[in-house]
């Protein structure tokens, strides 16, 4: 291979390599930890009344990986890496493929963000509609996920600066189960029941203190309310 001038090649090659690494042992090891993660948290939900610690917040911060927010009930799935590491661990176990029935109609507000893109379709449907389960009336959700059409317009994301790249990047990595659009998401959440459904800017999203706003460039945002 002669030497490579053009930067956006010299990208692709970088991301290839990426890409590979992903699906070496390693890569496979973590999707098993998670979804062992996922089966252990699903019969955690089964025999245990989920009450948050927190209980005075009513705003779900879904899936909130390491990223948790004050005043707020942040969720994830019950990792052990959290009790072995001493990291902060979440103020409620919960895979969202569950009906909570102690939580009926108990948040305010609910935000799920880049956290569809790992589950398909048919799962995102039930999540969708147990959080209008928990949700209380007049409610408002955020969904926010990688959105490919975003990406492909803009001039920079995920550290590259050839928009083709970077949707490679987003499509292929992170443990992305199926890429989402606006269109998708819209009628997915208007199908489970939800109402004033709409597409916004980061700006205009009411519970934006809650997001994270260097995703802005691949994101799109979702809201929508309980009747």
């Amino acid at each position: 291979m002669g030497h490579i001038n053009n930067e956006h090649l010299k990208q692709a090659l970088s991301l290839a390599g990426l890409i590979r690494n992903d699906h070496k042992w390693f890569a496979r090891l973590i999707k098993h930890y998670w979804g062992f993660a996922f089966k252990a948290t699903r019969i955690y939900e089964k025999y245990v009344p989920q009450i948050p610690k927190n209980a005075g917040n009513d705003i779900l911060n879904f899936g909130c990986g390491n990223l948790f927010y004050e005043n707020v009930v942040n969720s994830d799935l019950l990792a052990p890496h959290r009790y072995l590491k001493g990291k902060r661990r979440p103020d409620l176990y919960w895979s969202g493929s569950a009906e909570l029935k102690y939580l009926k109609n108990y948040f305010s507000g609910i935000v799920c963000e880049h956290v569809i893109e790992h589950i398909l379709p048919d799962d995102v449907l039930g999540l969708f509609s147990n959080f209008l389960k928990v949700l209380k009336p007049a409610g408002t959700i955020v969904v926010t996920f990688p959105d490919i059409r975003r990406v492909l317009h803009s001039n920079a994301c995920q550290g590259f600066t050839s928009s083709t790249v970077a949707a490679n990047s987003v499509i292929y990595r992170f443990g992305h189960l199926f890429m989402y659009d606006t269109e998708i998401v819209c009628e997915m959440l208007m199908s489970v029941g939800f109402k004033n459904v709409s597409v916004v800017t980061f700006s205009e999203v009411s519970l934006n203190q809650f997001l994270d706003p260097r995703r802005e460039v691949e994101t799109s945002y979702v809201i929508a309310t309980k009747s």
